[in-house]
């Protein structure tokens, strides 16, 4: 009988010690857990920021630190983060989305970017290959991979991701990257040929990769080739690099509100022509910021630059609406009418321009052009000369003043004209044609 309450209380005992270890397991498991997830961070001070953005970031502050809140939310407090430049905030609430939602792989790619953006490249890997593993489809991941094992100098796993990347999708969209990485391998590897081959493909592939003729100038120049490389150069000097496509952080403008970052996206877009981009932009700029004279005036220039003449004046209109007597816009709209064929209007504005600013050269240059084109010769030669002794490297005033010369029969002077437009800017081809003359 005393065995049997023995052996009762000595079970007794081990359950307890048992049901103990187990409970402080669990306490141990759930404090563990609790430190891996990072703590939401608090909201910043932003005393700069529009108001629009502070509600913004209350509502999804708010969603984030609820008791049911998903992943989602907290990556869309992320995205807010990330998009107006608030880095390590950011990066708190996406490795907070990671653990709420591991299936997702935005919020692992997004991460990935934005410690590249922070200059950490020795741990994102891991981040796209998880990626890669989730939405396999999503090919910009296979890209940036590749980059990051390139840039760490792990050729064989870079030159691995983008020939999985060529297999794949062997196009314009993300063709012309994946063989510009094997191009660089090849170069570090002192395979000339093979680099050679890979951009002749990717320059097939897409005539305006700038970053191809730019290593395609180096490979000449490499077998000293002089002329194809100054070719190759030249070319590469006309096209801004632009990235491969990239949806996840594209979509990132319909989270920003700070203008300066709005607005530096616009430039890279407009540059870059990303036709796609440009109106997604444009519209949320103007959403935010209605009134704004900045806006209107950095977005008619990138217009202008891209000659899309009748949608710039629509800005540069807004522009002296707000501001009757700005210079730049009075000249930049003047040039946009001229362009248009709209001589008398153009040259009402750029008058309007030199009356404010009688030193100003591209005014100059833009009232020459209308009195070349209404038979005023003399005046037009000597007005692109003195825009010439405002800007000494203002190819388009030498080259125009050799058109005036040519039209008025004097090719020995016009030649010398055109010699100096291309000792500015060798890149003008109508004046290496015109030397011909």
């Amino acid at each position: 009988m005393e065995n049997k309450t023995r052996n009762k209380r000595i079970i007794l005992v081990a359950s307890a010690i048992i049901l103990v270890a187990l409970f402080y397991v669990l306490i141990f498991k759930v404090i563990t857990t609790s430190e891996k997830v990072p703590a939401l961070p608090q909201k910043p001070y932003f005393a700069t920021h529009s108001d629009a953005f502070k509600y913004e970031l209350d509502e999804l502050d708010d969603a984030a630190r609820a008791p049911q809140a998903s992943g989602e939310d907290i990556g869309n407090l992320a995205l807010l983060y990330h998009a107006n430049l608030f880095y390590k905030e950011a990066e708190a609430c996406y490795e907070n989305a990671t653990q709420k939602d591991p299936k997702n792989p935005r919020w692992y790619y997004l991460l990935a970017h934005l410690r590249q953006k922070m200059g950490n490249i020795k741990n994102v890997a891991p981040l796209f290959e998880k990626v890669i593993d989730l939405k396999p489809e999503y090919y910009a991941a296979i890209l940036k991979l590749g980059d990051i094992c390139f840039k760490l100098g792990d050729l064989d796993d870079a030159e691995k991701n983008y020939q999985q990347l060529i297999d794949i999708k062997e196009d314009v969209s993300y063709g012309p990257y994946a063989l510009l990485g094997l191009g660089r391998i090849a170069v570090q590897r002192a395979q000339w040929q093979k680099a050679q081959q890979y951009m002749e493909k990717a320059i097939s592939l897409n005539s305006a990769f700038g970053a191809a003729h730019r290593l395609l100038g180096d490979i000449h120049k490499h077998f000293s080739r002089e002329q194809e490389m100054k070719q190759s150069r030249a070319r590469a000097e006309d096209y801004r690099f632009s990235d491969a496509p990239d949806p996840w952080v594209e979509g990132l403008v319909q989270y920003c509100y700070d203008l300066s970052e709005l607005l530096r996206m616009a430039d890279i877009a407009f540059k870059t022509l990303k036709e796609d981009q440009i109106p997604i932009i444009i519209t949320r700029i103007l959403d935010l910021y209605p009134d704004e004279f900045e806006v209107y005036l950095r977005l008619g220039q990138n217009l202008l630059n891209i000659q899309a003449y009748q949608q710039a004046i629509q800005y540069y209109e807004k522009v002296l609406e707000l501001n009757p007597t700005h210079v730049e816009a009075l000249a930049s709209y003047g040039h946009a009418l001229i362009q248009l064929n709209r001589l008398d209007e153009g040259e009402t504005q750029t008058r309007l321009a030199l009356k404010h600013q009688p030193t100003n050269a591209n005014a100059k240059y833009n009232l020459g052009y209308v009195m070349f084109y209404k038979g005023k010769n003399i005046e037009a030669l000597r007005l692109f000369s003195e825009a010439i002794e405002l800007n000494p490297m203002d190819a388009k005033s030498h080259y125009a003043q050799g058109i005036v010369a040519k039209k008025m029969g004097n090719p020995h002077a016009a030649i010398g004209y055109f010699e100096k437009a291309l000792s500015v800017d060798p890149r003008i081809d109508d004046a290496h044609l015109n030397i011909g003359i």
